[in-house]
């Protein structure tokens, strides 16, 4: 069976309860072995101690100005990207607690790993698009080259795409949706994108709109360097200068670990 990870925040009940009611349920079984993986959560009350133990490296003035939702966003995503890598899953498909799965999946999935076979050396798929770059190709075919979008919520990775975004992600010094897209535009990663969209959203994709059921907890989120002096009690300043200093320690650690894996 194929690894379908579910990341969830687990202390948000409304994102709990959707992913046990609307998601889970409707998974196919026999074809996906669902896997609900832990999201890194800033209100945790230990986030500096995760950050800190985090084989990651963040650039200082980027933790400076960053909302401590996107960090813990892009956290999230880098950890199951190493877990595929660790457990050698040759394809994986990763959604957030916020995905919803189209009438269109179970029929469209199918036909998507078929036409894989027509992109050897692909390392991504998009199957959620973010709304206002969504553009849906009438086309006898599921799959074109990727035009870049934002939003993760749901997408496929081959073990070498997990491997090459990890090394493209070895400093972040900008969100992971950034990093991620300017990887696209580059041609930096081998990446597709579905024709017809296969994953939507529940959740609040834009700052400015709020969905029906699942608030964003990104764009409400704090500075991370709030959140982490009120949480250690120490200035932020002295907070960040820590972090950066920690990381610096662990960036010989952290590249080690990645030529263990790559």
């Amino acid at each position: 069976m194929i690894p379908l990870y579910i990341i969830l925040l687990a202390n948000n009940k409304e994102r709990v309860e959707h992913v046990n009611q609307n998601l889970i349920p409707a998974i196919d079984k026999t074809l996906f072995d669902i896997q609900v993986f832990p999201a890194n959560d800033f209100r945790s009350g230990h986030f500096f101690d995760d950050l800190s133990d985090s084989p990651f490296f963040f650039d200082s003035t980027y933790l400076q100005d960053c909302l401590a939702g996107k960090i813990a966003c892009t956290v999230s995503h880098l950890n199951v990207w190493l877990d595929i890598i660790k457990k050698n899953h040759d394809i994986a498909l990763v959604v957030e607690d916020d995905a919803k799965l189209l009438d269109n999946f179970d029929h469209d999935i199918h036909h998507i790993f078929e036409e894989l076979d027509e992109h050897p050396g692909w390392e991504m798929v998009y199957l959620h698009v973010f709304g206002k770059q969504y553009r849906e190709i009438e086309a006898e075919n599921y799959l074109s080259k990727a035009y870049p979008t934002y939003c993760k919520c749901g997408y496929m990775l081959s073990q070498r795409g997990a491997r090459k975004l990890l090394k493209f992600h070895s400093t972040i010094n900008l969100t992971g949706d950034k990093i991620l897209r300017r990887l696209v535009e580059k041609n930096l990663l081998n990446t597709l994108i579905v024709n017809k969209m296969a994953i939507g959203t529940a959740g609040q994709v834009e700052r400015t709109y709020e969905s029906e059921s699942l608030t964003s907890n990104i764009w409400g989120s704090p500075k991370l360097i709030d959140v982490l002096a009120e949480e250690t009690g120490k200035s932020p300043e002295h907070v960040i200068d820590q972090l950066a200093r920690a990381k610096s320690r662990k960036l010989v650690v952290y590249l080690k670990k990645l030529r263990r894996y790559l």
